[in-house]
């Protein structure tokens, strides 16, 4: 290993920070604070990977704009000419492994998606559980002033890949567990709300379950009742603290 005597004290105060944390989503941005402070870099942010949709979901970010990240959710994401290719690394990978940075600055992804927030240099880390689920990643980026990461980088971030990929899937865990009981939810009920937190609609959610349509609405209105909600973009709201 080539990491400093800081690095590594400041690598094992952030894994110690991963035990602590009780919520998953301020967990990717505390650990994303200390990241940028760790490994010197600029901008971060930090998805899941929703398997049914075939999308990224839950995004987490630092120092980056909400309306460019919007549009990486709806349009550059699905016109990404790299995180598919590191995801298979299942480890740290740096974008420069995947394709050059040449090329990098030469697609519309860069020049009008990165570049906008002047993310230049990348570095990711995606973590997975024992089914191939992409639990979280994380995702760096320097300006263009700055340096390239290097090994060391990339070190630091799979030193911590496996306390983040444990903390992950407990905090998935309870945070289903957490609902079902806090709220008086049947399983049905959460299997429901799973899918209305990923934007389902009535009818798609009934075709997943394999239930009715007048089923699946009796379902959504005893959660409405149970969480004290009344309407989808609440319940969205309500539920953004929790992995689902």
């Amino acid at each position: 290993m080539g990491l400093s005597q800081r690095q590594w004290q400041d690598t094992l105060g952030l894994i110690e920070h991963f035990s602590a944390s009780e919520d998953p989503f301020q967990l990717r941005k505390d650990c994303g604070e200390a990241l940028l402070r760790l490994l010197n870099a600029d901008h971060f942010a930090s998805y899941i990977w929703q398997v049914e949709d075939d999308e990224f979901q839950s995004p987490c970010q630092l120092n980056l704009d909400d309306r460019n990240l919007a549009r990486y959710q709806d349009y550059y994401q699905f016109h990404d000419p790299i995180t598919h290719k590191m995801r298979r690394f299942q480890q740290a990978v740096s974008v420069n492994q995947v394709i050059s940075q040449s090329e990098l600055m030469k697609t519309e992804f860069y020049q009008d998606f990165l570049a906008k927030d002047g993310m230049h240099y990348g570095v990711n880390l995606y973590v997975f559980d024992d089914r191939g689920r992409n639990l979280a990643d994380f995702r760096l980026w320097r300006n263009r002033h700055g340096d390239n990461f290097e090994n060391c980088d990339l070190e630091m971030l799979n030193i911590i890949a496996p306390h983040f990929r444990n903390s992950m899937r407990r905090l998935i865990k309870k945070s289903g567990r957490t609902l079902i009981k806090q709220y008086d939810l049947t399983q049905r009920e959460f299997d429901v709300l799973c899918l209305l937190n990923r934007a389902y609609s009535d009818q798609k959610i009934a075709q997943k379950l394999h239930v009715s349509l007048s089923t699946c609405r009796t379902h959504i209105r005893r959660i409405y009742q149970k969480l004290d909600i009344h309407q989808r973009a609440q319940l969205l709201d309500f539920l953004k603290p929790y992995q689902l």
